[in-house]
């Protein structure tokens, strides 16, 4: 029942992409780590996401300590709660989702880690980009985390406007 569920959820928002391809919107699918604290009834305001590619026949937990091991891989800070509007199922599809306990921050607060493919639209970057209001701050930070009993330091900054406006995300 539950996959059912989950795969009619999944479908919705399939429309949301079919619309896109209409409209001739270029969408980016981006692979990689998600960390993120929980809320009760609602998605999180904002995810770490590392985009990292899983190698074929790795093991999950091999996955997130090779991502976090690599001193180049940033951990962008991504506005999650948006896609609500293009995705109105996304909390109940982040619910159902496979996760792993995690630490992070100075206290190392508990979160969720998963493996996600996030989706951006990159149709009006060039647009954005021109509005000098709109660039966000570049500057990288150091943020400890824990993960299966290692402590990592991982670079967190702003997303780029490169990476476009979140639109949604698949289950890998």
């Amino acid at each position: 029942m539950k996959l059912r569920n989950l795969i009619f959820l999944m479908m919705a928002f399939q429309g949301y992409i079919n619309y896109a391809n209409a409209q001739q919107k270029r969408l980016a699918f981006v692979e990689g780590v998600v960390i993120y604290r929980p809320t009760k009834d609602s998605l999180p305001s904002d995810v770490f996401f590392i985009p990292s590619k899983i190698k074929k026949n790795e093991v999950q937990s091999d996955y997130y300590k090779r991502t976090f091991s690599n001193r180049d891989n940033v951990a962008f800070i991504t506005y999650f709660q948006g896609i609500r509007w293009t995705m109105p199922q996304a909390h109940e599809i982040l619910s159902k989702v496979n996760f792993e306990i995690m630490k992070y921050g100075v206290y190392f607060q508990e979160s969720r880690l998963c493996h996600l493919t996030l989706i951006f639209d990159v149709t009006r970057i060039h647009d954005i980009i021109d509005d000098p209001n709109l660039i966000p701050d570049s500057t990288v930070l150091k943020v400890p985390i824990q993960y299966g009993g290692i402590e990592y330091k991982i670079k967190v900054q702003e997303q780029t406007i490169e990476m476009g406006v979140l639109k949604g995300f698949e289950i890998i």
